[in-house]
């Protein structure tokens, strides 16, 4: 988790270093304040991101007991379940592509009905924390064959939500809605 906090606060220092600039050359034309806008947005985003896992590392927790698990979010929000409500438990890796790439692992606790009750990535928590939250489940763990998003929403329809089935297109709505945003502030400027 720390070279992800690296980049965030290197952000929010390059992003006050070019604020600051910004601030200093803001006399002398219109066009200077271009540098003060592109710097408050990357110190906030670098604020911002080093903040949310500082919050994470502080507070998110999993919840292991006799008969109930769960999970502490970053701002301390528990959510707690009882085995009986867990219907499958799937340990997938995830391909980027059909043609193979690096995997990401996911643990899928399902529901009876299929829907996703809980995904834990096991690089967040310790070896033996997923295998005593397992453990509590009661369930047996399924490993299928790593497979893509594409594949896996095919074989747990219920499991991905549209955000998860299509990736893509949510980052590519989301870098439009930015830049959207980002020519406003210059367009109001002039």
């Amino acid at each position: 988790m720390r070279p992800i906090r690296w980049v965030f606060a290197g952000l929010a220092v390059l992003g006050a270093i070019v604020t600051w600039a910004g601030f200093a050359a803001r006399g002398s034309s219109p066009a200077a304040t271009r540098p003060l806008v592109f710097g408050a947005t990357l110190l906030l985003l670098g604020a911002l991101g080093d903040a949310y896992l500082w919050l994470w590392t502080r507070n998110g927790r999993l919840l292991i007991g006799v008969d109930r698990f769960g999970v502490r979010n970053a701002f301390g929000r528990e959510h707690v379940w009882t085995p009986d409500q867990v219907g499958r438990l799937v340990d997938v890796r995830i391909l980027p592509t059909a043609k193979g790439g690096s995997a990401q692992r996911v643990i899928y606790f399902l529901r009876p009905d299929g829907r996703t009750l809980l995904m834990l990535n096991p690089n967040a928590w310790s070896g033996d924390a997923i295998d005593r939250i397992v453990q509590v489940t009661g369930r047996p763990l399924e490993q299928p064959e790593p497979m893509t998003r594409a594949a896996f929403a095919a074989a747990f329809p219920r499991a991905t939500t549209w955000i998860g089935r299509h990736q893509n297109v949510t980052v590519a709505i989301g870098i439009t809605g930015a830049l959207v945003i980002a020519f406003a502030i210059l367009l109001i400027q002039r």
